[in-house]
């Protein structure tokens, strides 16, 4: 059964420098400020996150250090999200291999799609696309 997500979860910004790479040093002081007025979790890599913005490899690399700095305090929701498919697949690889508690899948549809990491529980417009994520993750 999965379990529902309360309180105040925000949407984490994705830190950069003025050349436009993520600031991973920056990032433990944006966590931990958030961390000590008492949120509920983190959703990384929405659009408050730029993912469409950043490259494959720097989302892998954001997934990692987000989820190492939160340390299972609080729950991880990363938005795996990506074009093409076997981009996305990665990244939700990626999320559940470094333990984040949630993977959100949304392929451009109006309605918010989850995969809960480790039940493969999937709420999509298309069925097929979720079956194929879930399939390649879980």
């Amino acid at each position: 059964m999965a379990t529902l997500m309360s309180g105040v979860i925000p949407a984490l910004i994705t830190p950069t420098k003025e050349d436009g790479e993520i600031d991973l040093e920056t990032l433990p002081e944006v966590i931990e400020y958030f961390l000590r007025r008492g949120v509920h979790g983190f959703f990384i890599l929405g659009t408050t996150g730029e993912w469409m913005l950043l490259r494959l490899e720097d989302r892998m690399r954001l997934i990692d250090w987000a989820v190492k700095i939160v340390a299972h305090r609080v729950p991880v929701v990363v938005h795996a999200s990506a074009f093409p498919i076997e981009d996305a697949i990665k990244l939700a690889r990626r999320a559940e291999e470094m333990g984040a508690d949630i993977i959100d899948i949304n392929m451009g549809c109006p309605t918010p799609k989850i995969v809960k990491n480790g039940e493969g529980a999937a709420l999509m417009k298309d069925p097929r696309l979720a079956a194929r994520i879930v399939r390649e993750v879980v």
